[in-house]
Parts: C-alpha cells; structure tokens; sequence
C-alpha cells in the first residue's frame, strides 16, 4: 500500500509540499513487501506429526535427560564415597 499524502510545510509564510516524508514511507513500504516476498519458506517432508503425540514425545525426552542427570549424580557420588572410603 502505497500513501499519497500532501504535506505541507510553511517556509517563509507560503506552504510548500513536503514530498521527502512520502517518499521515505513509500520506501518503508517497499522494502518491507520486498522482505515478505523473499523471506524462506519452511516446507516439512513427510507427515506432520500431530501435537499431542509431539508434545508426549517431548515429555517423554525430558524425563529421560531428567533421569540420566539424576543417575549421573548418584553414580558419581558414590564412586567418591567408596574412595574416600578406600583409602584410609
């Protein structure tokens, strides 16, 4: 959409036209329909996986990193127990 407005500036008591605003939003304009135009398009190969399944499958991701985080932590404090443990 393109704006034709007439602006008028008073330079020395006489209204004269102020074409370098429309001109600045014409352009404003452009380049934005321009950005549209070339933007990426994101195309997904396959069946879409429906969101109730994707968000089990997500749920289901973290609460195996939740799980492996916790089993790491049990481990390793074990293993410095026994060490400690060990060497007197």
């Amino acid at each position: 959409m393109i704006l034709n407005y007439d602006f008028l500036e008073m330079v020395d008591d006489e209204p004269q036209r102020n074409t370098s605003l429309t001109a600045s939003i014409d352009k404003a304009l452009a380049d934005k329909k321009l950005a549209r135009q070339n933007k990426p398009s994101v195309r997904v190969l396959g069946k879409a996986m429906p969101l109730s399944k994707f968000l089990d499958v997500v749920g289901d991701e973290i609460s195996r990193l939740k799980y492996d985080m916790s089993h790491k932590t049990i481990k390793g404090s074990t293993i410095e127990s026994s060490n400690l443990s060990g060497k007197r």
